[in-house]
């Protein structure tokens, strides 16, 4: 029992003198490399700092969540075919990557400060990756739902920003006349004939005639600046000479009233339907075409006075017309 006591006390005494030589050597530390301790405020202003990070992180997150969800929901997915050669083309094209990657970016920035906050350290990797998706994605679809997103890619667009638009993306979809669709602005319509002049987005020039389209169609060409066109796109060229003024609303020019005449070759494009460039009016102007047939009678007879047999082999043609023809 005696020796056990002894033992006790010899290891004790070894305790205290191991605490003793760890201070002394903690000691020789701070004094070698001249540490002075920090208060309390530097740690409470390095903590609000991690958070103020992972809240900017969260935010910009939030935003290019917004815009992914923007970049889908504005794909108009249901006209693929018309564009693509398969859906899964389709999706690759229309996803924002340079999104999806500040995206992942800030997520990778706003974890790695959570991890530096006081109570950071506690949770799991995948419970913190997992809450702040959660999170991004809830705050992406409010910023969408309050046009956030929009208003973000529309500047994009307008100012030339590196990131490619939702709008650039539909503008180079649209710009397929091997595929029969076309997009562009109304710059001048031909009197006296059913031909109007459209400038493409990438400017080229296209003589469209709209003999074949319904009329509510023909009501676009004066009341529509931007339109999509879609019908047969002819190989020969015609010379035209032709006023183009700088102004949003279509000019009817002819030879004798033209006071700036440009001569220029433009190619011919029969079309068989038109249809608003803005995607809301887009889906109104597939409505009224819809509402001026025969209700009895959903035919593509009853979509035009007239009928050009030749649309039938136009793929794009036949989707819209399934369209609008569907009861």
């Amino acid at each position: 029992m005696e020796n056990q006591i002894n033992n006790q006390q010899n290891k004790d005494a070894k305790n205290m003198q191991n605490e003793e030589n760890l201070k002394s050597k903690v000691l020789e530390l701070i004094d070698r490399g001249k540490i002075k301790p920090k208060t309390k405020i530097y740690f409470s202003i390095k903590d609000k700092a991690f958070w103020s990070l992972v809240l900017v992180c969260t935010f910009i997150g939030s935003i290019a969540v917004s815009i992914i969800i923007f970049s889908f929901t504005n794909s108009e997915s249901e006209f693929y075919q018309m564009t693509s050669d398969s859906y899964l083309n389709f999706i690759l094209q229309i996803i924002p990557y340079l999104w999806v990657l500040v995206f992942v970016t800030f997520a990778i920035i706003g974890y790695e400060n959570f991890k530096h906050t006081n109570k950071g350290y506690k949770y799991s990797f995948w419970l913190i990756v997992l809450a702040g998706l959660v999170i991004n994605i809830i705050f992406g679809i409010v910023l969408h739902s309050f046009g956030v997103s929009k208003i973000i890619d529309q500047n994009l667009h307008y100012n030339n920003v590196f990131f490619r638009s939702s709008d650039s993306l539909k503008r180079v979809n649209w710009d397929q006349p091997e595929r029969g669709v076309l997009s562009g602005e109304v710059v001048s319509t031909v009197a006296g004939t059913s031909t109007f002049i459209l400038r493409d987005f990438n400017g080229d020039m296209w003589a469209v005639s709209s003999e074949y389209v319904p009329e509510v169609s023909k009501d676009l060409i004066s009341t529509s600046s931007e339109v999509r066109v879609i019908g047969i796109i002819g190989t020969d060229f015609t010379s035209s000479t032709i006023t183009l003024l700088p102004t949003s609303a279509p000019t009817t020019v002819s030879s004798s009233t033209m006071s700036r005449p440009t001569n220029i070759s433009i190619r011919k494009v029969t079309a068989c339907y038109i249809l608003p460039w803005d995607s809301d009016d887009y889906v109104t102007g597939i409505s009224k075409i819809k509402g001026s047939l025969n209700k009895d009678d959903l035919t593509e007879r009853n979509i035009s006075n007239k009928r050009n047999n030749s649309c039938r082999t136009v793929k794009s043609y036949n989707i819209i017309r399934e369209m609008v023809e569907l009861k």
